[in-house]
């Protein structure tokens, strides 16, 4: 019976490395092209054109996202302003 455990195990230890190489490959495969298309500087046109449009979508996105982000961090400043404000009054009043 023991020896039945161990082709089991060897087998289940088996698959799980022939599952796990299969991703290794194809992963490695795609690091390794887009490796030699940038080395090479052999980018196609139209992966030039789509980064480029990525590159303009993305500086949108930020000035939009500076945009909302700007009134709140103005908010909270004011706030902090008038709470240390308050404070350095309160200090004066409790040194009285």
């Amino acid at each position: 019976m023991g020896v039945l455990r161990d082709i089991s195990v060897i087998l289940l230890a088996f698959l799980t490395f022939v599952v796990m190489l299969v991703p290794l490959v194809v992963f490695g495969g795609l690091t390794y092209g887009v490796w030699t298309l940038l080395r090479h500087r052999n980018l196609p046109t139209w992966l030039r054109v789509g980064r480029e449009y990525l590159l303009m979508g993305l500086s949108t996105i930020n000035l939009a996202m500076e945009a909302v982000a700007r009134p709140v961090f103005k908010v909270r400043e004011a706030a902090a302003n008038v709470e240390g404000w308050i404070q350095a009054l309160l200090v004066q009043e409790a040194e009285k």
